[in-house]
C-alpha cells in the first residue's frame, strides 16, 4: 500500500512539472517563414532573410506585406514585424 501511495504520488508530481513547464500546451503552428528553424541555436539569420526575400520580392506593398505577416501571427508595431516563440528553456524571435 505504502508502495502505491509513493509511486501516485511520485506520478502526480511528474504531471505538474510537465503541466507547469508547458508540455502540454498545443500551440498554433509556426508561420511558414520560420517554420522548421527552431533548433538550431547557433545558426545565423541566413536561411530567414532568404525565406523573407523570396516570400516578398521587391517592390511589395506595405499593405500587402503588413496584412500577410500579422494573418502569420507576428505582431506588427513600430515600424517592425515580431514573431516570438518559446520552449521551456528558450526564446526565439524573428524581426522583419
Amino acid at each position: 500500500m505504502r508502495a502505491a501511495l509513493t509511486l501516485a504520488i511520485l506520478t502526480l508530481g511528474c504531471v505538474l512539472v510537465l503541466w507547469a513547464l508547458g508540455a502540454f500546451v498545443d500551440k498554433p503552428p509556426l508561420p511558414r517563414l520560420v517554420a522548421n528553424m527552431i533548433g538550431d541555436f547557433f545558426g545565423d539569420d541566413t536561411e530567414f532573410q532568404r525565406r523573407v526575400a523570396a516570400a516578398y520580392p521587391s517592390p511589395v506593398s506595405l499593405a500587402t506585406l503588413t496584412k500577410d505577416l500579422s494573418d502569420q501571427g507576428f505582431t506588427i508595431e513600430d515600424g517592425a514585424a515580431v514573431f516570438e516563440d518559446s520552449d521551456i528553456a528558450c526564446r526565439y524571435t524573428w524581426t522583419i
